[in-house]
């Protein structure tokens, strides 16, 4: 990690850059969110970035990313103010997505 771009800092680790379109979020494992692991691998939605490898080191998980446009938070919030949101189809198709 010491040779990559730092670029933020979350709740539960780190972000770097990889490069110019991957990020690499790197994650204490005392503080590992299995939910966030398992839609991340699971889930296709064009509003989210999946992971394409995750790797776990002694104390630490690490998830590779394509580089996201913007986080769900700004998303979210844009979506609000736009007054667009998601109709119950994409709810349940996500939804289902999930337990199956």
């Amino acid at each position: 990690m010491d040779n990559l771009q730092f670029l933020n800092k979350g709740s539960d680790g780190q972000i770097y850059s990889l490069d110019k379109d991957k990020i690499i979020k790197s994650i204490n494992i005392d503080k590992l969110n299995t939910l966030e692991i398992y839609i991340m691998t699971r889930l296709n939605s064009i509003y989210l970035n999946n992971s394409f490898k995750i790797l776990i080191e002694s104390s630490k998980i690490f998830i590779y990313q394509e580089r996201a446009d913007c986080d769900l938070n700004d998303f979210i919030n844009q979506k609000k103010k736009e007054k667009k949101y998601f109709s119950a189809i994409e709810k349940i198709k996500y939804i289902r997505q999930l337990i199956h």
